[in-house]
């Protein structure tokens, strides 16, 4: 069994070199698509930000068309256009019936939105919005990665510290096993003690099994959040109790107001809907643009006539049927209810706050108990291992021993570990996950 210990740790250790937290946070940073979506959210918003700044600028186009008619009208303005009117076309029934014409025409044509009453600035700073919304929402990202990623990353560390408690407690339950044998054996003790041995042997088994489980999952979800779901590592680095800060909670509170990016998104997103009631108010207002145009025609691509154009433009509608009015109570509304999520963000964010505060103090009250009780069961095992080695209990009080020692073993583990997640709760709760992976240990 140990050999088999050895064999499954070893097929995922020892392919890379140690892992520190900080390492793998760079390769999240550079191999997770959660945060390569977010990434890409912010280019694409800088694209749309590059559509409204094109607003600013003339418009050129170029139209190339075909026409064919015997249209009174159209006949009589393409002559005029390939310029080959002559007298003769003045003939009245030639006016009126004249034979089919061909037009082939090229243009440029140029148009520039001179002023819309604030329509484009308006919609030049929701595009700026939106690109720091997208950033803030990568921001948010990390935080929740970083909280997940220490999680993953000291699971790992966990997992072998479960292994080697495990292998631990089969080395003592191989022991009983023995000595109760030779008891056994030289009349001491009867089968039944014998028994008792092997089944707490074979139950240490099946805690190693398990736990080695639980090690080659725990790698494996390790190197899903990092983004290489291939990578195997030698060891990450040991969790130690490190020395805590003891600020109070109205301290964590100040932080997450400070620093939470999803309060500064929903901020940013009612500077949008207030910005779009302006935005739908212009609309009740004038533009005006210039434009101005170039163009050939003629009956085939020889073209026989040109001219140009130019001018400005005033456009202003008058009545839509109430639909502006609509939008424009829609906006507000809309503006409304976004001064409610920022409310309605910030009472959700202070009890994430309250929460991951209260289960950090527990979670340390938690391990000072199963430290103490950890040493006393260590030495209530010792006691009973020299006691039963001179006959003075009985197997079963050892092997309960030996239970109640791993039993404290494995939950000052996990209390240690749920100090670092709770610390790495509290801190995400504050919108600063990212210290976590910047301190050094006994830094916190």
């Amino acid at each position: 069994m140990m050999l088999l210990a050895g064999l499954l740790i070893g097929s995922h250790c020892f392919a890379q070199s140690d892992l520190t937290l900080q390492e793998a946070a760079n390769l999240m940073k550079k191999g997770n698509p959660v945060l390569s979506q977010r990434a890409l959210d912010t280019q694409a918003a800088k694209a749309e930000k590059q559509m409204v700044v094109a607003t600013y600028f003339p418009s050129l186009d170029f139209v190339q068309s075909f026409s064919n008619s015997n249209n009174p009208v159209y006949v009589f303005s393409s002559l005029l256009n390939q310029q080959k009117f002559t007298s003769a076309n003045f003939d009245v029934d030639r006016l009126n019936s004249p034979d089919a014409l061909s037009d082939y025409s090229s243009r440029f044509q140029l148009g520039w939105l001179l002023y819309d009453f604030g329509n484009r600035e308006n919609r030049n700073a929701v595009a700026d919005t939106g690109i720091q919304i997208s950033e803030l929402q990568h921001q948010a990202q990390w935080n929740i990665l970083v909280q997940q990623l220490v999680a993953r990353y000291y699971a790992v560390w966990l997992a072998h510290e479960q292994i080697a408690a495990a292998q631990d407690t089969l080395k003592s339950a191989e022991s009983r096993r023995d000595q109760s044998k030779e008891r056994v054996d030289s009349g001491l003790s009867v089968e039944s003690d014998l028994l008792s041995a092997e089944v707490f042997q074979s139950k240490a088994r099946q805690q190693l099994i398990d736990a080695e489980n639980k090690a080659s999952l725990a790698i494996a979800s390790l190197n899903e959040i990092i983004g290489m779901p291939n990578a195997s590592w030698k060891s990450t680095t040991p969790l130690q109790n490190n020395s805590y800060s003891s600020n109070p909670l109205s301290y964590w509170i100040d932080q997450m107001m400070n620093n939470r990016a999803e309060l500064k998104i929903a901020s940013d997103s009612k500077e949008i809907a207030e910005r779009q009631v302006s935005i739908t108010n212009s609309q009740f207002l004038p533009s005006i643009q210039a434009w101005s145009n170039y163009q050939w025609h003629g009956d085939s691509f020889d073209y026989t006539g040109d001219s140009w154009g130019a001018g400005v433009e005033l456009n202003w509608n008058l009545f839509r049927g109430f639909s502006d009015k609509g939008r424009v109570s829609s906006a507000k509304f809309n503006s409304q209810k976004a001064a409610e999520r920022v409310r309605e963000t910030e009472n959700a964010l202070r009890l994430q706050v309250e929460s991951a505060y209260y289960h950090f103090l527990a979670a340390q009250q938690k391990y000072s108990v199963t430290e103490s009780t950890l040493k006393q069961a260590e030495e209530n095992r010792r006691i009973y291992a020299e006691r039963y080695e001179s006959g003075l209990v009985s197997i079963q009080d050892s092997l309960q021993a030996d239970a109640s020692y791993s039993e404290a073993r494995l939950m000052h583990l996990q209390n240690l570990y749920e100090i670092q997640t709770a610390y790495a709760e509290l801190l995400g709760a504050c919108g600063k996950a990212d210290d976590l992976v910047q301190q050094k240990a006994g830094d916190l």
